[in-house]
């Protein structure tokens, strides 16, 4: 019992040591931090007694209706609470009028998905707009609330991240903090700057955006360029062809040029419209010149149907034979997918094995940790991806893509050597699939439980 004892403090320590679980590659900057980091942030200005005009938007429709049912608080009330009240005040006006509720779990209701919410979607997407809203009164919370996160998050935390920041937060005052505090724990970070399919769709929009990417690219705090806004896809998609067109050309181009990474938001509710058509047309341009961005991200696979497959494997083929790298790398947001877009773990895990059978690297991604939850972490996913049938190769292979470092910034040596023994453990631990569907724990922590139970029964 007291090796057993003695075995479990080691391992714990060691395990708390780790400088993250894996990688997380598909991340908004500003949904990472939970409610608990933004809170924690705040310091002396303290959440709850922030105006809630300032934490609030005045739009009703999205505040209100997604979170709560229709008559809890009208419309009139809504508005005059908001620009009188504290957020905590508005926080304790809303909990008395909803039975069991209190301030506290209303105001994280605002800020994460929680279960009571009856539309996820527009909860989801509406979090991010109330976070964006205080962030751009008080944009100091930004690196704060990240820099707290990083702190409180143990083991849970990754590896290596890449952020997508939007147009308000694309600020070096606000990213380099952040970058330095990852670096002191060894954690590889990217900045992704935000681009929204109607910048992509307004040709000034779009070259006054790019100029401005390439000058941070320069300065060296901005890592490559997202373009977002593929949940909304399936409800239409602004543009023309030939303008969409020409807009990722030269994109792509200036990625070139430039040296920075591309992920393309796609295939997340659907994977038809005219920004697919363009899309389609311009990566098949850059296979056919030989010519790719240095990084090419695609942000979802939920929807990458047999047709773009098909199409997939034509590039890779076309690409092969002319002598041309043609590596794409694919963004499997689970829990996201789950929760947002009826996504279908046995449908994900048909797609993952087929990308692999092409030889295509998949990447998992969080896609909203701060807004969805623990179950957005890279441990679940495996485990629910084995659970729905993925095989011994591809847990494998994504275990292995997940530890695998990005460009940069570079790491030292022996840092990138305790990747590949971290993994190794990894591998081993969900080896034992049995195990992996009947008990419900991280990895880690389900490695540490293998080794003390074979201590004791030594």
């Amino acid at each position: 019992m007291k090796i057993r004892s003695i075995l479990t403090a080691v391992l714990f320590t060691f395990l708390l040591e780790l400088p993250a679980l894996a990688g997380n590659e598909h991340e908004h900057l500003q949904y990472l931090p939970r409610y608990s980091d933004i809170a924690g942030a705040t310091r002396s200005l303290s959440l709850r007694n922030l105006p809630a005009a300032e934490v609030l938007p005045d739009n009703y429709k999205e505040v209100i209706l997604p979170r709560f049912q229709a008559g809890v608080i009208e419309k009139k009330e809504f508005l005059k609470a908001r620009n009188t009240l504290s957020f905590g005040e508005f926080a304790d006006l809303i909990a008395r009028k909803i039975p069991g509720a209190n301030a506290e779990m209303v105001m994280q209701g605002f800020f994460e998905l929680m279960p009571s919410h009856p539309d996820a979607l527009n909860s989801y997407r509406n979090a991010g707009t109330i976070r964006n809203h205080l962030f751009k009164f008080h944009p100091e919370l930004v690196s704060r609330s990240v820099i707290h996160y990083l702190h409180a998050s143990h083991a849970f935390l990754n590896m290596k991240s890449v952020y997508t920041v939007p147009v308000g937060l694309m600020d070096p005052a606000i990213l380099s903090p952040i970058a330095k505090e990852f670096a002191k724990k060894r954690i590889q970070v990217q900045f992704y700057a935000s681009i929204t399919r109607t910048t992509l769709a307004s040709d000034e929009a779009f070259a006054s955006r790019l100029h401005a990417v390439e000058a941070a690219v320069q300065e060296g705090w901005l890592h490559g360029v997202d373009l977002v806004g593929s949940l909304s896809d399936a409800g239409g998609q602004p543009g023309t062809f030939e303008g969409l067109k020409t807009n990722l050309d030269l994109l792509f181009k200036s990625s070139r040029d430039h040296g920075y990474g591309v992920r393309i938001h796609a295939f997340e509710s659907t994977s038809s419209g005219v920004f697919y058509e363009a899309l389609h047309k311009s990566l098949w341009g850059c296979v056919k010149n030989g010519v790719f961005p240095p990084v090419l991200r695609i942000g979802h696979i939920r929807h990458l149907t047999g047709d773009f497959l098909r199409q997939l494997e034509a590039m890779q083929y076309y690409a092969s034979n002319t002598g041309i790298s043609f590596e794409p790398v694919f963004e499997m947001n689970l829990e996201s997918n789950l929760q947002l877009v009826a996504g279908n773990v046995f449908d994900t895990v048909q797609v993952v094995q087929r990308l692999h059978e092409l030889g295509m690297k998949v990447v998992i991604g969080s896609d909203g940790a701060g807004i969805l939850g623990q179950k957005s972490r890279f441990d679940v996913a495996i485990l629910q991806l084995q659970d729905a049938g993925l095989g011994a190769f591809s847990t494998e292979r994504l275990i292995d893509d997940a530890y695998t470092p990005l460009a940069a910034p570079v790491l030292e040596p022996w840092v990138v050597e305790s990747w590949k023994k971290e993994a190794s453990l990894i591998k081993k631990v969900v080896k034992d699939a049995r195990i992996l569907r009947h008990q419900r724990v991280p990895a880690c922590g389900l490695f540490l439980q293998r080794i003390v139970d074979s201590s004791a029964a030594d």
